[in-house]
């Protein structure tokens, strides 16, 4: 899909008159807040930016006065099927911004999919290729957290980033994602135990803790945390730095 990056006002020059649907959320970048909004048609995407301020600019009153409260109410989930790929817009009566959702094919020969909720929320048929109304009563918060660690000594494992559930939750672990200066080995811990391992090289420099198939059940009070190990000389060639993510939903 081709992506144009725009300004509010033509923005709205070319999505109102369309009657396009209006996609937001709130993404921060150094040291601002934006929204960052959409709309598509066909092949085409259209975004642009406003920056949130306690001052709010022209752009910005505008946006919240006149769309926000209509903004979001629709995802779009292109789905293959035998006849080919074909959009089906989906509407939803709340919020999903925070909500973690899947769609997946049931009957490819029948144009069918669902949509569940990754907190076990009941499955939902859709067979039409018009837009139709979609009840959501469920959905899990999604938590993801990011850490950078400067300066990791050689041969000494160190934790790059950790995430302790609270108590009385449930954390579905889905993914976990560290890279660095240097090949290293990584593991993911629950408690101090290795859940799994993951060493870099020159062909795959990212390492993936991907449990989005099956994810990772975590009680609360335990805590999830990437830890890594690595042999550069760093008085050769520097200080190592390492960064890394984990995710979930918690129920």
């Amino acid at each position: 899909m081709r992506r144009e990056q725009i300004n509010w006002t033509e923005f709205k020059a070319l999505v109102v008159p369309k009657f396009l649907e209006i996609q937001y959320h709130v993404i921060v970048l150094g040291s601002e807040t934006l929204y960052e909004i959409w709309a598509g048609e066909k092949n085409t995407e259209y975004s642009t930016r406003i920056v949130i301020d306690v001052a709010p600019s022209g752009d910005q009153l505008d946006f919240e006065t006149n769309y926000k409260a209509t903004a979001n109410d629709i995802a779009v989930f292109n789905v293959a099927s035998a006849s080919g790929t074909y959009p089906i817009p989906v509407y939803f009566d709340q919020d999903i911004t925070n909500l973690d959702f899947d769609i997946r094919s049931l009957d490819a020969s029948g144009d069918s999919v669902s949509i569940y909720s990754s907190s076990g929320t009941p499955e939902i048929p859709i067979y039409a290729e018009d837009p139709i109304p979609v009840s959501i009563t469920g959905g899990a918060p999604l938590e993801s957290t990011y850490d950078t660690i400067l300066a990791v000594p050689r041969l000494v494992e160190t934790t790059i980033v950790d995430y302790t559930v609270p108590i009385g939750r449930e954390l579905a672990f889905t993914a976990g994602r560290a890279t660095g200066d240097t090949d290293a080995e990584f593991y993911l811990q629950i408690d101090g135990a290795n859940k799994d391992s993951f060493r870099t090289s020159w062909c795959e420099r990212t390492a993936n803790f991907d449990f989005s198939q099956g994810s990772l059940t975590v009680s609360g009070g335990s805590v999830v945390r990437i830890r890594v190990y690595h042999e550069e000389n760093t008085s050769k060639h520097g200080s190592v730095d390492f960064w890394g993510s984990i995710a979930g939903t918690l129920s």
